[in-house]
């Protein structure tokens, strides 16, 4: 298959974890032996040196440089609200990515596109659908979703880009409902995400690396890491450290990643006393990820839902966490219930910190559960959550689309 993947966010850099899932599905499309090209926007952090085994066109749309910022999670204030010079940029960004995706497309002679986020660039690959003559499929993320849901150009924008589409992916159920509430008559799928035990797996030996980051032999880490917005909660994980830590003195919880909240949640801490014992390593680069995750004892994802109705569909973080062999505790949003069961970890409800800390409590306290939970994360993703199984349902699905494109 030839497949021409039209996508807002795209690694820019060697460790930048800017939307891996899409790297990663595009990846193990491509290990099978399918052309792929990617086509995404260009930003000011991109490494014109970064090799990646898929090839990149990087396209402008506005004049300076450090105007663009259509995609790479800039375009939302803290994941909740578009920016006004986002909205100003939409239509140059969209007759540019039409331009470079039509213009890529034919290099490979694509049988079909596949797009990232229905808004903005499914838009563009139903314009260039047409013009090429070739079908287009779509992947819901989550931000497309609720930002259509909350606008009403945007949300007739996203029902007509439904209704030209051949195919829709969902990486939760509750994405493919609010999906169907904008178009109920599109044919969509919900597929889990997955991760790559090869890259993210236990340490046979945690304290070299536990001492790279400061952490001792003997503590009990818990870890969480993702942008830091309101959606993943990592404010209400601070409102119970003192009970964490109360409940056992070798108790870390280790917050990393960076983002726009990142100084009032030091400061909380701070001001709280707990500077000792709750740690900000900042942003973990991607591909050092599977050590600072393996090197921790538990997970935890306090995903939450933001003031504008935000929530996470799928972090892949979670799943590298299981691929990691780690016990994990996660609020239960989008599609987390596909992922975590009563064998590798505890489901929470979303921003109730009394289930939260007991059942971090239970793994604290428990250490031959800990290592039960461990072997079934990392079992699970062996058998099922890894992209080599994802990449086959998509494969499925584009064949099938390619054989029988449906094409107004």
């Amino acid at each position: 298959m030839r497949i021409a993947v039209l996508t807002s966010s795209y690694p820019r850099f060697k460790g930048d974890g800017t939307a891996p899932f899409v790297m990663s599905i595009s990846e193990a499309l491509a290990k099978r032996a399918h052309i792929l090209h990617i086509i995404a926007p260009y930003d000011i952090l991109v490494d014109e040196k970064f090799e990646s085994p898929v090839p990149i066109k990087r396209f402008k749309y506005i004049w300076p440089k450090n105007f663009h910022i259509m995609g790479h999670a800039r375009s939302l204030k803290a994941d909740v609200k578009l920016r006004s010079s986002s909205v100003i940029l939409v239509p140059f960004f969209a007759i540019a990515s039409i331009i470079n995706l039509i213009k890529e497309a034919r290099k490979i002679d694509a049988q079909i596109i596949h797009a990232h986020w229905v808004l903005p660039n499914g838009f563009s690959a139903a314009i260039a659908s047409k013009i090429l003559g070739i079908p287009f499929i779509i992947s819901l993320h989550g931000s497309d979703i609720f930002t259509a849901s909350k606008n009403i150009l945007f949300r007739a924008v996203a029902k007509w880009t439904f209704q030209q589409s051949s195919f829709v992916t969902a990486c939760s159920q509750e994405l493919c409902d609010r999906a169907k509430q904008i178009n109920k008559n599109i044919n969509i799928k919900v597929i889990p995400w997955g991760a790559d035990p090869e890259k993210f797996k236990p340490l046979t030996d945690k304290n070299k690396i536990r001492e790279k980051y400061g952490w001792s032999p003997d503590e009990i880490i818990i870890s969480t890491l993702g942008r830091m917005v309101y959606k993943k909660g990592f404010s209400q994980l601070i409102d119970i450290a003192p009970s964490l830590i109360n409940s056992d003195k070798k108790v870390r919880i280790v917050i990393g990643g960076s983002g726009p909240l990142e100084n009032e949640l030091k400061e909380k801490t701070t001001q709280m006393e707990l500077s000792k014992n709750v740690l900000f390593p900042g942003r973990i680069p991607w591909n050092e990820v599977p050590e600072f995750l393996a090197a921790s004892d538990i997970f935890v994802l306090p995903s939450q839902r933001d003031i504008a109705g935000n929530l996470d569909g799928l972090p892949t973080v979670l799943l590298e966490a299981m691929a990691c062999g780690l016990p994990c505790v996660a609020s239960d949003v989008g599609g987390v219930s596909m992922v975590i069961n009563k064998n590798n970890g505890f489901l929470v409800q979303p921003s109730d910190t009394n289930q939260l800390l007991s059942k971090l409590l239970l793994l604290i306290q428990n250490s031959k559960l800990r290592e039960e939970m461990s072997a079934a994360s990392r079992k699970d993703i062996l058998l099922q959550f890894n992209w080599e199984s994802v990449a086959k349902v998509f494969e499925k699905i584009i064949c099938k689309i390619i054989d029988n494109p449906i094409i107004e």
